[in-house]
Parts: C-alpha cells; structure tokens; sequence
C-alpha cells in the first residue's frame, strides 16, 4: 500500500485468506479495517496511527501478536473483540480512552500493560478474558466501567 494512505475504513472485510498485511507509514486512522479476517495472524501498527476504530479487528481468531502505535490514544468498541489468540497485548502511553468491549472475548489473553495516561477503562473492555491474572493500573485511571473484567 502507498505511504500517503491516511485512512482505512472497511477495507479488508470478510478477507477470510488474509494472513498478513504491511500497512502504510503514513497510516493515522482504521475502522472496521480487518473486520472477520479469520486468518490474520500478527499486525504491527504504524507509529502514526493514532486511533483504532470500533470493530477493526473484530473476529480475528488467529492473531497472535499486534503491536501498538507509540501514537495512539484511543482504542474504540469491540477493536480486538473476539481476537481468542490474542496472549499479550501492551497499550502505549499515550492512550487515554479503551472504549466498550475493545478486548471482550480475548480468551487468551494472559499480559495486558496498560498505559501511564490511560484515563478511561469502558465497561465489557476485558469480558471473558478469563486467562488475565494480574494487571497494574496506572495512576492516571479515573473511571472503570460495569463488568470491565467479568468472566
């Protein structure tokens, strides 16, 4: 994809082979981006990324790894949600929101790093997320939302 790609929106939906994909540098924003991409097995953001949109990870069950932009500063609905291979996931710094469900369903989800700035835990974030065992909340957490972690 071309560097000048600001934006994805409802690009690789219901792409069922896609297994990997190189994103553009000049990447800020997705949504719904990979949305039921069954096979993606890893994503690596770019530095410019600064939101992730509501479902655009949605239903990806084999990935294993994402990692998160420096830049980043909201994690919308449902983004990871349903990603059951999902192990580890660190949040940057800079992110100051993760809104509802963003990792409900991750069933294996074990390590979660949350952010210094995170302010803004929604309810359902880490729903069913039933293999977390221990997370450190930063002191800048002012609201965690009904059931953000319920089993």
């Amino acid at each position: 994809m071309p560097d000048w790609i600001t934006s994805l929106n409802d690009t690789f939906e219901d792409c069922a082979d896609l297994t990997s994909v190189t994103l553009p540098d000049g990447l800020v924003s997705m949504k719904n981006t990979f949305w039921n991409c069954p096979n993606l097995k890893s994503i690596a953001l770019p530095d410019g990324v600064t939101e992730i949109g509501c479902n655009t990870f949605w239903n990806c069950t084999r990935l294993e790894t994402a990692t998160l932009s420096k830049e980043l500063t909201l994690i919308e609905e449902n983004a990871f949600h349903n990603c059951s291979s999902l192990v580890a996931i660190a949040i940057p710094d800079k992110a100051e929101t993760i809104e509802y469900s963003a990792f409900a369903g991750c069933s294996n989800l074990a390590t979660v790093s949350l952010g210094r700035s995170l302010k803004i835990l929604e309810h359902s974030v880490f729903e069913d997320c039933e293999k977390i065992a221990e997370i450190t909340f930063p002191a800048s957490l002012q609201e965690i939302g009904n059931g953000a972690f319920r089993r």
